[in-house]
């Protein structure tokens, strides 16, 4: 025989607002990642154009001049090397930050029983 546990109306309500706000803000943090990337991109391109112009060993240069760089100037193996460890540390360093502030939430879950009652205490732990 399996426990189950039985919500109210409003316990379902603030359960599917709170469904909803998450869905929402993932999707907003999703919606951000492309243009991100091209600023991320764009900015080590000049850059490195630029410091290869300075150094005088420029083996690939630009279509244009360094003020506009074209997209497919920036598509070599350097930029898009260099811009894959930014990523991944920027990744990195989200995922860090969440991890610690998600911890509070759930050992604050004991405050509001509905809370408690979705991480699975009161039926362990019926008071």
């Amino acid at each position: 025989m399996g426990i189950t546990t039985s919500f109210n109306r409003q316990q379902r309500r603030v359960l599917a607002i709170l469904s909803a706000i998450f869905i929402i803000v993932n999707f907003g943090a999703m919606m951000e990642d492309a243009p991100m990337t091209v600023i991320f991109q764009d900015i080590i391109c000049k850059k490195y154009y630029k410091d290869a112009a300075k150094a005088g060993n420029m083996t690939i240069t630009p279509a244009v001049p360094l003020v506009a760089v074209l997209p497919f100037d920036c598509k070599i193996e350097p930029i898009q090397t260099e811009l894959a460890f930014i990523i991944g540390w920027k990744n990195t360093i989200e995922m860090i930050a969440g991890g610690c502030c998600s911890n509070g939430i759930v050992d604050n879950a004991d405050v509001v029983p509905f809370l408690r009652d979705l991480r699975g205490d009161a039926i362990r732990n019926p008071s």
